[in-house]
């Protein structure tokens, strides 16, 4: 029995120094771990302090862009407006300077016209004539054409009959064995041959003499018409003489009247003009309160967009700190697992492992409240957004309050030795549902500050291009570009 009881003793010193040695192996694993971890989150706060001072520099930067980008715009706009309403009202005096002048003009004028339109009936009746000797030597070459190629197809049926008749009489002196009836069947078939020959010639002499009389009789219609074509053109000539010379002394009598309808037109534009220009400078000073509202409303989309990458810190934080808490969790089951016997070393390894799990708890449950209050000083981001984030976070801190008490209970019950298998499984289910709601919390994105000052300068532009093109169409001129000035001329 006493040997037995020594060897029992052997057994669980050896299990015992195995289960140290494990457990030291497991200690040395988890602190190497813990300083990697370490080093990766002085990294990522590194990495986030540099984002968030890079995140202000470009913000300031952007801000500073914006507003020297918008006043250049105004700038530029403004000179732009100036320089088409100098230029629509000098257009308009350049325009009624020279209907004026068109009219002071219009005899002599109406003199060359008529005269353009006499050389023009010359000329046209000119081209004419070129036109039918073009086509009398189109028809004398196409009916030249015609009998060389008629010439060409009778010399080659001539050729295939003399062929025909060599190869006969060739064929037959090399037959003289063949009887007397084959002979006149042989004559027979060449007779033929030569016959369809000669209808052939004859039918192609007759299809081009046909052919050629169907060109003349195209070619006496053709003339005919063109005949009538140039008694038209001259009776066409002599009627826009009389027209012309009715047209000028109805245009002379006219030319009175129409200089004192053009005075009232002039007076007309001015007005319009100086009432056009009146509504451009009104209307500029209502583009420039439109500036000054979005130069006033970059500093919030800055803030909101700081704001809203200050919120996503603050969900990454709470990650970390749920991933250090899972840690915690593990290394307090493993001990728990790995201690068989009642020793004081054990019991101090379960109590550390406690006070390190109550500990992690605490900070969770800290980030999760230091989160609901950092989330009244985003003011700048959406309202919506806020209250979801609010919604959430208030959860999860309902969340987190039970799971820190279950943590210190725990934590009491390791320093009395009575940490039941069923605390931890209580404990890694409250933590799931936080795991989750943690990883539930929404990501947001928000508009760039030059994407929203972009977008309402687009606007505006095309509100000035409108403009303009309604001044140019109310004024009676074509459509003023805002890009470039427009020559009047």
């Amino acid at each position: 029995f006493r040997e037995r009881k020594d060897e029992e003793a052997r057994l669980l010193r050896e299990h015992n120094s195995q289960m140290e040695k494990r457990y030291e192996e497991n200690i040395q694993e988890m602190k190497k771990s813990s300083a990697e971890k370490d080093a990766l989150n002085a990294e990522h706060r590194r990495r986030e302090s540099e984002i968030i001072k890079t995140n202000e520099a470009k913000s300031a930067a952007e801000r500073k862009a914006a507003s020297e980008r918008l006043d250049r715009l105004n700038s530029d706009y403004n000179k732009n407006l100036e320089q088409k309403q100098r230029d629509l009202l000098d257009s308009k005096e350049n325009a009624n300077k020279e209907k004026l002048e068109i009219l002071n003009k219009s005899d002599k004028e109406k003199m060359e016209l008529q005269t353009k339109h006499l050389e023009h009936l010359n000329e046209q009746q000119h081209k004419f004539l070129q036109q039918q000797q073009e086509a009398q030597a189109n028809f004398e070459k196409e009916t030249s054409s015609l009998r060389a190629d008629a010439v060409r197809r009778e010399q080659i049926l001539k050729e295939e009959k003399i062929r025909a008749e060599e190869h006969f009489q060739r064929q037959m002196s090399e037959q003289v064995e063949l009887s007397k009836e084959e002979r006149l069947q042989m004559q027979n078939t060449h007779q033929e041959f030569i016959e369809s020959k000669d209808a052939a010639i004859d039918t192609l002499r007759k299809e081009t003499e046909t052919r050629i009389d169907d060109l003349h009789e195209i070619n006496r219609a053709q003339q005919a018409r063109d005949l009538a074509t140039l008694k038209q053109i001259e009776h066409e000539r002599m009627e826009r003489e009389k027209k012309m010379h009715d047209q000028l002394m109805e245009i002379h009598q006219k030319n009175q009247a129409d200089r004192a309808d053009l005075h009232e037109q002039m007076l007309e534009e001015k007005e319009k003009s100086h009432a056009m220009l009146f509504l451009a400078m009104k209307q500029r000073q209502d583009d420039t309160h439109q500036y000054q509202q979005i130069l006033s409303a970059i500093p919030r989309a800055i803030s909101s967009e700081q704001q809203t990458s200050k919120l996503m810190s603050l969900k990454i934080k709470l990650q970390e700190t749920s991933s250090q808490t899972n840690e915690a969790i593990l290394n307090f089951e493993m001990v728990i697992r790995n201690i068989r016997l009642k020793s004081a070393q054990n019991a101090t390894k379960m109590e550390n492992g406690a006070n390190d799990l109550n500990e992690c708890c605490k900070s969770l449950h800290r980030a999760v409240t230091d989160s609901i209050n950092q989330l009244d000083s985003c003011s700048a981001v959406k309202a919506a957004t806020r209250a979801e984030w609010r919604s959430l976070l208030i959860q999860l801190q309902s969340k987190t309050t039970p799971f820190t008490r279950t943590a210190t209970k725990i934590m009491l019950q390791a320093k009395r030795k009575a940490v039941t298998p069923q605390m931890i499984t209580d404990l890694t289910e409250q933590f799931d549902t936080i795991k989750d709601a943690i990883f539930d919390l929404p990501s947001m994105h928000e508009e760039s500050v030059m994407g929203i000052i972009e977008s309402r300068q687009g606007t505006i532009t095309q509100n000035h291009q409108d403009r303009f093109n309604l001044m140019g169409l109310n004024s009676g001129t074509s459509r003023l570009s805002l890009q470039a000035p427009v020559d009047p001329n």
